[in-house]
């Protein structure tokens, strides 16, 4: 290994180190309770240091929810079969299962109540694809005759999201017992969730506002 290659190594793994540090103190503790001093504090580090590998606070920040984002994108590939409604089911409870999977990237993309702003959305334009996929789900189920012909894709994506966004926030935030349920509750509303929708519930249109965000 040459010495380049040698301090390229070094540096990739105290950036790592970095991240590692800040993601666990803005999940304990809150991002906007975090400064990068106490990032330093917690792995030995220099504070002017860690400039020479992050511009700022967001900075770690946003690279964590793209790490996070990236996972999550991965973790809940479509799975497609001969079955359109057991692949949207699956795709739903695989966002649940992320939730386990990864609680502290899960907590910070979406339990944080305190968020940097985004001045570059290019650096996300990969969530597109998880929107995607499960819109093709959606649609498999209403070009098989199992969802009306009147579904609205996006509707039914955002309150199949809603509903099994409800059991991963309990599973982390709930105390026990009421969190021991979780599993078993992230089940349930999908399944009615899913019946809801192949009987033509749930169609009420998103606001502008709100379809403006999309």
């Amino acid at each position: 290994m040459s010495i380049e290659e040698r301090h390229e190594r070094e540096r990739q793994e105290m950036r790592r180190k970095i991240l590692d540090a800040a993601r666990a103190l803005f999940v304990a503790d809150g991002f906007g309770n975090v400064s990068v001093r106490r990032i330093a504090d917690r792995i030995d580090y220099s504070p002017s240091a860690i400039y020479g590998y992050f511009e700022s606070k967001d900075e770690i920040f946003l690279q964590l929810a793209e790490e996070g984002l990236q996972k999550l994108v991965e973790f809940t590939a479509p799975q497609e079969t001969d079955d359109p409604i057991a692949d949207l089911r699956d795709g739903c409870l695989r966002y649940y299962e992320f939730s386990k999977e990864h609680p502290e990237y899960f907590s910070l993309m979406f339990l944080e109540s305190v968020l940097p702003v985004i001045e570059n959305r290019d650096r996300f334009t990969f969530l597109g694809s998880l929107r995607e996929g499960s819109s093709r789900l959606v649609q498999r189920c209403i070009d098989a005759g199992l969802f009306p012909k009147t579904t609205n894709v996006e509707v039914a994506n955002s309150m199949l999201w809603a509903t099994i966004h409800g059991p991963a926030v309990i599973g982390l935030t709930w105390p026990a017992p009421l969190s021991d349920h979780a599993d078993a509750l992230a089940a349930n509303v999908i399944d009615a969730a899913l019946a809801g929708l192949a009987v033509g519930y749930g169609m009420t249109e998103l606001g502008p506002a709100v379809r403006a965000r999309k």
